[in-house]
């Protein structure tokens, strides 16, 4: 959904069919039992980096946390936690703008995160 939606302007999810890797996750999931892709999804707000800002204070069910990975659905700002100490040039060259948020989804009704998100991009 977020790939299609007109308030983002670039999502990176390993299970995307786009993903450079897409070839190499789809063999290591078959052999490893799982599913392609995982719960960590990034995405940059076409509205920019106040729009990024903009979002992670909107979200309602989606708690804004320091860190990823838990049974709860968590969103952070790369620029300001993961990446903060690198440089605007290699975060970009990376594909982590000012516009980046990055999620990590748990185990919430994917209906109810939908909507959270849906929500926060308006």
């Amino acid at each position: 959904r977020l790939a299609e939606d007109a308030r983002v302007s670039a999502v990176f999810h390993a299970g995307l069919p786009t993903h450079p890797q897409r070839e190499l996750i789809d063999r290591l999931a078959a052999t490893g039992g799982g599913t392609a892709g995982g719960s960590m999804i990034a995405f940059r707000c076409a509205a920019g980096a106040e729009a990024a800002i903009a979002f992670c204070d909107a979200v309602r069910i989606i708690a804004n946390a320091p860190s990823l990975g838990d049974v709860e659905s968590l969103v952070i700002l790369p620029r300001f936690t993961s990446h903060s100490n690198v440089s605007a040039d290699a975060r970009e060259e990376a594909g982590i703008g000012y516009d980046n948020v990055r999620l990590s989804i748990g185990l919430e009704y994917p209906e109810d995160l939908w909507a959270d998100i849906d929500a926060a991009l308006r």
